[in-house]
């Protein structure tokens, strides 16, 4: 599954969910594999220093029944980034995450059956073809100090990857964790208030390909 904070518990998100994740981050020019016009790095990447903003359009609410779009904005310190063939990456690292499902809180904070997630990584070198991971689920986690975040895959769930950084295992080891600063429980009140739940901080995380 990945890395997760240490003393975190895992809960699986709500049902019929559909999550994409894409991300551009900085990087050195490619080393191996033609793909295209662009070439494969081999390898692994694990990136940490991760913060930025959840946003949901409509808001979450208590008892919602339409749609909503997740959308997440983060930003990761390239210094933060290690890769196994010890080559820094270059420029700012931004990861776009977006997720669609029910507009109910209960749904997407307090868990359900996994659900289906595929996300890309477009490297800042035009050379280094993306990476593309697909897994099995997203679950909802809780950190040591009872913070909400969500994991991607789900508990017991499995990745794939394609492109850039497929490791030894074609992708099977990657993982992506965020973590709010906020429990469940503050972010359920936070539904029930009139306007509902439109954005959540994230404060930490990690994305790990390969």
């Amino acid at each position: 599954m990945g890395l997760l904070t240490a003393g975190t518990t895992v809960r699986l998100l709500g049902a019929g969910l559909a999550v994409a994740v894409a991300c551009s981050v900085g990087s050195t020019p490619a080393t191996a594999g033609a793909v295209g016009s662009t070439a494969v790095r081999a390898g692994t990447v694990t990136c940490t220093n991760v913060h930025g903003t959840m946003r949901f359009a409509p808001a979450l609410r208590t008892a919602g029944s339409a749609p909503t779009t997740l959308r997440v904005q983060l930003r990761i310190d390239p210094q933060g980034c290690t890769t196994s063939d010890g080559r820094a990456l270059r420029g700012p690292v931004s990861t776009t995450v977006t997720l669609g499902g029910p507009g109910r809180c209960s749904d997407l904070l307090t868990g359900g059956p996994n659900v289906p997630a595929t996300w890309t990584t477009r490297w800042h070198s035009r050379a280094t073809a993306p990476s593309v991971t697909s897994t099995d689920g997203v679950a909802g986690v809780t950190g040591s100090a009872g913070q909400l975040g969500w994991a991607f895959p789900g508990a017991g769930g499995t990745a794939t990857g394609t492109g850039s950084f497929p490791g030894t295992d074609s992708g099977a080891s990657s993982s992506l964790s965020l973590f709010s600063a906020r429990t469940s429980t503050q972010l359920l009140a936070a539904c029930s208030r009139a306007g509902g739940l439109r954005s959540v901080r994230i404060v930490s995380g990690t994305v790990e390909i390969g």
